[in-house]
């Protein structure tokens, strides 16, 4: 009798697995037709903005004073980066992009390679980047701080800074109904084991 209540409880403790399961796997296909839809949204849109011919009304870049210049190459610059975020698929790296007005014929050279920064400079933008972080600034409101105080590092920096944490680890949102996040144990522990196979 004793065995017969054990298996009955084995056998509702496997029906309440399954049904658990069987939930779980239907909130993760709603959550992935959820983001399939506002990812399938996201690439119209792109679509529908690269369709669209936007000229520029305003003056070419050769008719624009120093300062403004700067700051459309600039801007022309980021925009070509994400253009061709691509090429990393293909395992290529975009250290330069070479440019040529048509009224002038000068050529401009946008350069992609990092610079080198100290261990000193790379520990202060961490630090700088936790700060900013920690109080929500945005990236536009840290931008027109460097335009007023010189001495601060440069946004895009900052940016590279962000981006490069951001790889070092996959977050994901950890499963269930409560809000939380979580990194693959396997990964790090194959990480951990990497580095210590590479120290002496």
């Amino acid at each position: 009798m004793q065995w017969c209540k054990k298996c009955g409880d084995l056998q509702k403790e496997k029906e309440d697995l399954l049904k658990e399961i069987a939930e779980a796997t239907e909130r993760k296909d709603a959550q992935i037709d959820s983001l399939n839809r506002e990812l399938s949204l996201y690439i119209q849109k792109i679509s529908d903005l690269s369709d669209a011919t936007l000229p520029n009304y305003g003056k070419t870049i050769d008719k624009l004073s120093e300062r403004q210049r700067a700051r459309r190459i600039k801007e022309l610059k980021g925009r070509a980066d994400v253009a061709l975020w691509f090429l990393e698929s293909h395992g290529l790296t975009l250290t330069g992009l070479k440019v040529k007005e048509t009224d002038s014929g000068k050529t401009c050279t946008f350069e992609y390679a990092e610079e080198n920064i100290t261990q000193q400079d790379d520990e202060n933008l961490e630090q700088l980047l936790f700060l900013l972080d920690k109080f929500c600034v945005s990236d536009e409101l840290y931008h027109e701080l460097t335009i007023l105080y010189k001495d601060l590092p440069r946004s895009y920096l900052i940016k590279q800074k962000r981006s490069g944490l951001n790889k070092l680890c996959h977050i994901e949102k950890a499963p269930g109904i409560y809000p939380g996040a979580q990194i693959s144990f396997l990964d790090t522990l194959k990480e951990h084991i990497g580095d210590s196979q590479i120290k002496p």
